[in-house]
């Protein structure tokens, strides 16, 4: 749903921009998602793969270069992304990294809307969403290959009681 915040912008363009920009830099910035992924690796101990591990890493880098292309630290978005985590602490069910990554979709879906509409494309974006869409797709293939080991493994369990019994 978040992820198209940018077309509820274009039918609010009467509002004032100081406020819309407000609004939009606080939607937009992935620091929650980055905040969660890292509570959950500190605080819950949650392991990461060596994929997950490169994907985080790739995530921070690509947020690391729109925060300093923006010339300022972010601190009403770094304060709003502590709440959220706050909030996914209080509502955990799947790991916070995997949490975190999925937060990943807003921003990219407001990105893609915001090509739509005309908007400028700066190399920080590029750099910082490239960064992160690799980061995501690594993630992916690490969950993938856990699901296909996992279940071959589930298979063999099953296959070998029966494989015993002829």
């Amino acid at each position: 749903m978040w992820g198209f915040l940018p077309v509820y912008f274009k039918t609010v363009a009467a509002v004032d921009s100081t406020e819309v920009l407000a609004h939009r830099v606080i939607w937009a910035l992935p620091f929650g998602a980055l905040t969660n992924m890292l509570v959950g690796v500190w605080l819950f101990h949650d392991q990461l793969r060596r994929f997950q591990l490169l994907a985080v890493v790739l995530a921070v880098i690509g947020v690391i270069v729109l925060t300093v292309s923006g010339g300022v630290v972010p601190w009403v978005a770094l304060s709003l992304a502590l709440t959220f985590t706050v909030y996914a602490l209080a509502a955990r069910r799947l790991t916070l990294t995997t949490i975190g990554f999925m937060q990943f979709l807003a921003p990219t879906l407001q990105f893609g809307t915001g090509i739509y509409y005309g908007e400028t494309l700066t190399t920080a974006h590029l750099i910082c969403f490239g960064f992160i869409w690799t980061a995501v797709a690594f993630f992916i293939f690490d969950a993938v290959k856990k699901t296909n080991v996992g279940a071959r493994l589930a298979r063999e369990a099953t296959q070998q009681p029966q494989a015993a019994r002829r």
